[in-house]
């Protein structure tokens, strides 16, 4: 026996080795970082950055300076887009996937063609939606002019269009999990339980309430939980339709804002506390959902 944990000590020493250096190695020193004064002053002589306590953390939360606000403005943009994002891709998924539970015509092939965006690489489908809500060029105006509905272009990508177009684009890429996770729930439920609704007299909405729902619960809390998660780190999707241009006012996400801050201006201090204020943010996320899923295990 004792053999037996020391062969398994052996194959599991890589993978930890490995891990240390790739994931927490540079995740400490970021934390480290977000101590300090490391910036553009002292970048070319590390060893002149000194720790300077919570005056990073001060800053980017104190009011009437620039960095404060922005780091505001960003912070709130990035819940709303959360929070958005996450229920319209859940609500799109659940009735897509209600849809796909019926018997009709034509299924399998509906069901492959809605999984499609799925398998885009992030990058890509990024570049196709910017491609799209161009003002002069882009498909979406053009449609838009042709149907009637729109005299002048609109500017998808400025003001306050922005943060909805980040929510369009990824309800276009997520949109897939969501469904075929809901789906799955769905087909895990006996038809027995709708035949006796039936005949007890209910109706369709009592069946929903009654039988979907309670039915779906555990994997709608688990992707509501992921979708937060990805939300409040997403970073490919802003990056990648505004280019190496800030997106204007709340749909610079905090993660553009992280990187703007640190290899653009070289306030590494900064940006290492801002991403500290992330990381918390998805820890506490994290440890919420790993708590629902062993409860959901012990159910």
């Amino acid at each position: 026996m004792k053999k037996k944990k020391q062969r398994i000590g052996v194959w599991i020493l890589p993978a930890l080795v490995s891990m240390s250096v790739i994931q927490f190695l540079p995740g400490f020193v970021s934390v480290l970082m977000g101590f300090t004064n490391l910036g553009v002053q002292n970048i070319t002589n590390i060893a002149n950055t000194k720790f300077v306590g919570l005056r990073n953390f001060i800053g980017i939360f104190k009011k009437g300076t620039v960095t404060g606000n922005q780091f505001m403005i960003s912070l709130f943009g990035t819940l709303e887009y959360t929070f958005l994002a996450t229920a319209v891709t859940f609500l799109f998924g659940l009735g897509l996937a209600l849809l796909l539970n019926q018997d009709f015509r034509g299924r399998a092939f509906v069901r492959a063609a809605l999984i499609v965006p799925w398998i885009v690489p992030g990058v890509v489908a990024a570049f196709i939606w910017r491609l799209m809500f161009l003002s002069d060029y882009g498909v979406i105006n053009k449609l838009l002019r042709h149907a009637g509905l729109i005299k002048e272009n609109i500017f998808w990508l400025l003001e306050d269009k922005a943060l909805m177009s980040l929510v369009i684009a990824h309800l276009w890429s997520n949109l897939p999990f969501v469904m075929i996770s809901i789906l799955a729930a769905l087909q895990t439920i006996s038809e027995e339980l709708y035949e006796a609704c039936k005949i007890d007299g209910g109706n369709v909405f009592q069946r929903f309430l009654y039988i979907t729902v309670p039915g779906i619960k555990n994997v709608s809390v688990m992707i509501v939980l992921l979708s937060f998660i990805k939300g409040a780190g997403e970073f490919t999707l802003p990056y990648v339709m505004y280019g190496r241009s800030a997106p204007p006012g709340k749909a610079n996400l905090i993660s553009i804002l992280v990187y703007q801050t640190s290899f653009q201006t070289w306030e590494f201090g900064q940006g290492a506390a801002m991403s500290c204020v992330v990381l918390v943010i998805m820890l506490l996320l994290a440890i919420l959902y790993m708590r629902l899923a062993m409860q959901e295990e012990k159910e």
